[in-house]
């Protein structure tokens, strides 16, 4: 396809694999915590949230906001946001019946520590893109979820708030494996933007 061409070279694990370091109880749900094996570059935080009972379940993959803070990012699903409503995303979901994944995108979180201009720059150097980075990330977490008993992967949604609902949008556009996408406040309209000379107002990881 002329758009993943577009969005740079991939470093997807032809085989991408998933290491269990944490597991307790809240609020009425598990949480999992995971180092998962996405890409070849680094490994990715990975939180997985689901009723307290057996699957497979319905999943939805949360795909975090931006904000313009570094030190957030797949713990969103947790503890929500200033501008998120309460409870969170993972005790709404949970209580639905659906599982729930959520990942640090390049540069959040435990991912963190450089720079977005730094791995913007970076990336266009080696053949790549910072967005096309962080959305094959989330195609290869569906892959990866298509090798777990406990995700129904027929049943498969994306859902995110600013720059995950842009991923969102982006990631169910790409791979016809989710069914559903719910796009929260997301879309920007680049040819506005530069009509308007206002570029600045918007994150260049777009």
């Amino acid at each position: 396809m002329k758009l993943i061409e577009l969005l740079g070279t991939s470093s997807f694990r032809k085989k991408p694999q998933g290491k269990k370091l944490t597991r307790r109880k809240q609020d009425g749900y598990v949480v999992e915590c995971y180092q998962l094996e996405l890409n070849e570059l680094e490994t990715v935080p990975a939180i997985f949230a689901f009723p307290d009972k057996s699957g497979p379940f319905p999943t939805v993959i949360y795909l975090h906001s931006h904000g313009g803070d570094f030190t957030k990012g797949k713990s969103e699903l947790l503890y929500g946001e200033k501008y998120l409503a309460a409870p969170s995303f993972a005790k709404e979901l949970t209580d639905m019946g659906y599982a729930v994944w959520a990942i640090d995108a390049w540069g959040f979180e435990e991912r963190g520590g450089i720079s977005e201009s730094e791995l913007y720059k970076r990336f266009l150097l080696t053949g790549k893109t910072l967005w096309g980075m962080r959305i094959f990330d989330v195609i290869s977490l569906i892959n990866y979820l298509a090798t777990r008993e406990d995700v129904d992967i027929n049943r498969l949604a994306t859902i995110g708030m600013s720059m995950g609902g842009l991923m969102s949008w982006w990631t169910s556009a790409l791979d016809d494996r989710v069914k559903v996408c719910i796009d929260l406040a997301a879309q920007v309209d680049i040819e506005t933007l530069l009509e308007h000379r206002r570029l600045d107002h918007h994150g260049f990881y777009y």
